[in-house]
């Protein structure tokens, strides 16, 4: 699938520019040259692979659905034969509060909570208290914007007697909104995420 056009050419937002470095989300096709400002895994990649355990969560299928929808390398360095990480992990402490205020609507074991990583990438992306990689949305203006909208919906309704439920932003509705800016393609199955690289492989804080 070929990537949305260069990011200086694209057609912007009013509330918001993008940054100059995007990749597509974790479940939308990439190529396989790094973009600039990321890092490259380790030559010994394959013999760090096997010090650090898998998901065992995940089932077969699903990992082979977001390798078919990701691509089979990791979504951050482009190293070939990834694992694949959990976005949201499942011992996280916050799930519990996460889940019960609406903002997890989709299972934590589906491949909308997959994303494929190196073993370098998954191992500083998931030491939660100082994690050397991370990656946003690249429009945090229409996620930010969604939830005030959301938010004034929610007061009017108590102010007419009634508690509704909290509403957040999809990836589908996330895509649309970036297809609709003219930001993306109708190419493409996702918006664009912004990688942020903390630390080098075998390095401490930049």
């Amino acid at each position: 699938m070929p990537p949305p056009s260069s990011p200086a050419k694209r057609k912007r937002s009013s509330a918001t520019s993008s940054p100059s470095k995007q990749t597509k989300s974790p479940s939308s096709n990439v190529d396989k040259s790094p973009s600039p400002g990321q890092i490259r895994s380790p030559s010994n990649m394959s013999e760090m692979s096997s010090q650090y355990p898998k998901s065992d969560v995940f089932s077969v299928t699903t990992k082979l659905e977001v390798k078919r929808l990701s691509g089979d390398f990791c979504w951050a360095c482009k190293t070939e034969s990834p694992q694949i990480a959990h976005v949201v992990g499942k011992e996280d402490k916050q799930v519990s509060l996460w889940s019960k205020e609406g903002l997890l609507p989709f299972s934590l074991t589906s491949a909308a909570n997959g994303i494929p990583l190196c073993a370098t990438c998954h191992l500083e992306f998931d030491r939660a208290h100082d994690p050397g990689f991370v990656f946003f949305p690249s429009d945090l203006q229409y996620f930010i914007d969604f939830e005030l909208r959301d938010r004034e919906r929610r007061a009017l309704a108590v102010g007419e007697g009634d508690i509704i439920p909290r509403e957040v932003p999809s990836s589908t509705s996330y895509r649309d909104h970036q297809l609709e800016q003219g930001i993306i393609s109708d190419r493409e199955n996702s918006g664009l995420f912004q990688p942020v690289f903390l630390k080098s492989p075998g390095t401490g804080p930049r």
